[in-house]
């Protein structure tokens, strides 16, 4: 399912910070956007919480070259 404000995204945690970070603070913005399609994985009784994402970007930009 795609990523939409209706997902609790604040008590996910994958163990990696960056990741989490990232779910937590850009990765609404970057759906908003159509810079990135991000999809989460949600039980159906518990369609809100967010057990894991990933997502597809058709474009790739050097590091250096994003402000």
């Amino acid at each position: 399912m795609l990523l939409n404000d209706g997902h609790d995204r604040s008590g996910f945690t994958c163990g990696v910070e960056s990741l989490d970070r990232y779910l937590k603070t850009q990765a609404g913005q970057d759906v908003h956007r159509k810079v990135n399609a991000v999809f989460v994985l949600s039980l159906e009784a518990v369609p809100a919480r967010v057990l894991g994402y990933y997502t597809l970007c058709a474009m790739a930009i050097s590091q250096g070259k994003v402000p």
